[in-house]
Order: structure tokens, then sequence, then C-alpha cells
């Protein structure tokens, strides 16, 4: 995953990956938030509007960590998803590694621990019943050095629970659906609807999280 703004203020563009998730994001947007400073961007009487395509949990996970480290006066941030809905049993399993202790430290520990199984072990077989693989997770975690989330470390969720679990986390009116991007120019973008018709939303800076 990469953050990389190209201009001062007007026309900024990024873009986040779900594929290295949780264990990026939080830095990516710490990281941001100084380029940001530094480039004045978030001194200006008026707050930064961000503009993340793609209701994942890469883009509302960025949408939580920028909400929980940048002051609403300085930036605002809005999330849109094309589909009308955060649809439900969409996705299969994910595996959170030191992404779970990301979470934890953006206030969504608590309720992370009411949907996860812990997962300690990956055992993968040959189709004749043959063992390829038998990985202890919290040895490998701790090998690497990775940070640890609780005595499991890592853990399985369904990709819609936690989206879900995302969705309910931003604050209020970040989550805008049905809005599919059409055109991005310094400050500004264009959504259309399902119906086809337009929307203008002010953007300081596009981030994309939509695949």
């Amino acid at each position: 995953s990469a953050i990389a703004p190209r201009l001062p203020r007007q026309g900024l563009v990024g873009h986040v990956d779900g594929s290295g998730l949780m264990s990026s994001l939080s830095a990516e947007a710490r990281m941001l938030g100084l380029l940001l400073t530094a480039s004045g961007a978030l001194t200006s009487p008026s707050p930064l509007r961000v503009a993340v395509c793609g209701a994942g949990p890469a883009g509302l996970t960025f949408a939580r960590a920028m909400q929980q480290m940048i002051p609403s006066e300085r930036a605002v941030v809005t999330v849109y998803e094309q589909a009308p809905e955060v649809r439900p049993a969409v996705g299969g399993g994910l595996q959170l590694s030191s992404g779970a202790a990301v979470l934890a430290r953006l206030g969504l520990g608590e309720a992370l621990a009411k949907q996860v199984l812990p997962l300690r072990t990956v055992l993968s077989r040959r189709a004749e019943g043959g063992e390829v693989l038998r990985l202890d997770v919290q040895s490998a975690m701790r090998e690497a050095g990775a940070e640890l989330l609780g005595a499991d470390g890592a853990y399985a969720i369904m990709r819609d629970a936690l989206q879900q679990l995302l969705a309910e986390s931003v604050a209020p009116g970040t989550l805008q659906l049905d809005r599919s991007l059409r055109d991005y120019r310094a400050g500004a973008c264009t959504f259309v609807d399902a119906a086809g018709a337009e929307h203008e939303a002010a953007a300081d800076l596009l981030v994309g999280a939509d695949g």
C-alpha cells in the first residue's frame, strides 16, 4: 500500500490497498498527516476535504484512522461507495494478524473481539491427503517481530462482518452509498448514482481504495 501526495493542497491523489490491509494503514494515515502538515494543507483556515473511493475494509479503516488521528476541524473524510448498501455475505474469510492490533489502537478492539475467532494454526494439504504445510501462527509472528493482540495474536473474521464493524465505527455521515466516481479534478469529484444522476463533491484529496 502507498499514499502518494502530488500537490500541496488542491488535487492530492493517493491509493490504499486492502491486500496488506491493517499492518500499514494506520502508519500511512499518520504519514499522510505529517506530509499534509508539512505542505501547509492542514494549516489552512478551512479543513482539508478528503474523498475516499471504496467502502471496503481498506477505505473504511483509512477513514477511521484519519478521524482518530486528525481533528475534524483540520480534515473532513467522506467515503464513497458505488454499491447501494453495505451488503452482508459478500466475500469470504480474512486473516487478521498484526492488523488486529492496529484495529485495537483505533479503538475497535472490544467490538472486534465479538466477531473474530482465534487463528492458531495454518494447515495445508494436497487433494490426495498429504500434508504440505503446518504453520504455528503465533510462533511465526513472534519470529517476524509482528505485533500481537492478546494471547492468540492472529484471528479470522468474515469480510462482511469486518466491513460492517468498520462502517459503524466512522463518524455519522462519513459513508455515502450509491456513488460511483466519474471524474476528478483539482478540488472536486463528480459521482453518479444508479439512476445516472450526477453529484458534485468538494475534495482536496482523493484516496483510491477501490481494489
